[in-house]
């Protein structure tokens, strides 16, 4: 797989400043005219970016207040609701009247991402409580989720380890690991790497099974699919970037850079 560094973008076109501190989180309307924007402000805002309009077209065009600091925002597929997050709270909210819809309290810790659906059914919600909404339990704290386009796999990733006795529906031993080996002299000490906290977990999404889960030296913050379902790409502490082919459960390719 080879790539060309001019192909990423490089050059400015908007400067957005309204928000009063920092930005944690974006995401784009499906249909790319607009962007929302999340902040340590504990507002949410809705800006209308239509690059081939006039200047002035542009801008804020809704901003929602939150109790807390933001975490995470999505859209719906049809940009009808726009789903946020404030510590373990999950907001529901009107795009078009901007009134607050529903609140969600099924968190008992941070809701670190929301993630709709591809079909437009529904979304999930990825917790630092160990819980994917609807799925409870999962052995991750988790920091990011994303659902493949076909809607066959869910990727998890996140940190502080902690296998339950089963993961999904299938025990420890019928899941493909493509971690370091370890091995135990029989008294209880482990030879050779120690596996790491940071985890990614690649679930069945129609059966909630678990087909995947590795083990990593660094962070694991952030996860997008490709459009054809195949590749995970996942953002890995420090300075690195992991191409994960889903099909075949390998690595595929690692990027390195600051």
């Amino acid at each position: 797989m080879s790539h060309d560094k001019e192909s990423f973008p490089r050059i400015i076109t908007i400067i957005l400043e309204v928000h009063s501190d920092e930005v944690w989180n974006v995401a784009w309307s499906h249909d790319g005219t607009h962007l929302a924007s999340a902040s340590e402000d504990k507002t949410a805002i809705i800006w209308r970016i239509e690059l081939e309009a006039e200047p002035s077209s542009r801008g804020r065009i809704a901003e929602f207040d939150h109790p807390y600091h933001l975490m995470c925002l999505a859209w719906s597929l049809d940009y009808s609701i726009l789903s946020t997050s404030t510590e373990n709270l999950i907001l529901l909210w009107n795009t078009k009247t901007g009134a607050l819809m529903k609140t969600l309290e099924n968190h008992a810790e941070i809701v670190s991402d929301l993630v709709w659906l591809p079909d437009g059914s529904g979304f999930m919600s990825g917790s630092l409580d160990r819980k994917i909404i609807l799925w409870n339990d999962i052995a991750i704290r988790v920091t990011d989720v994303a659902v493949t386009p076909d809607m066959r796999r869910l990727v998890a990733v996140g940190m502080g380890y902690n296998p339950p006795p089963a993961l999904g529906t299938l025990t420890r031993a019928n899941i493909r690991d493509a971690s370091p080996p370890t091995s135990s002299r029989g008294n209880g000490n482990v030879v050779g790497p120690r596996p790491p906290e940071n985890r990614m977990i690649v679930y069945d999404l129609k059966t909630g099974q678990v087909e995947l889960y590795v083990h990593t030296e660094g962070e694991l913050t952030s996860v997008k699919i490709s459009e054809d379902s195949r590749y995970a790409l996942i953002n890995h502490a420090q300075e690195e970037i992991h191409l994960w082919n889903l099909e075949e459960f390998r690595l595929a390719r690692k990027f390195t850079g600051q």
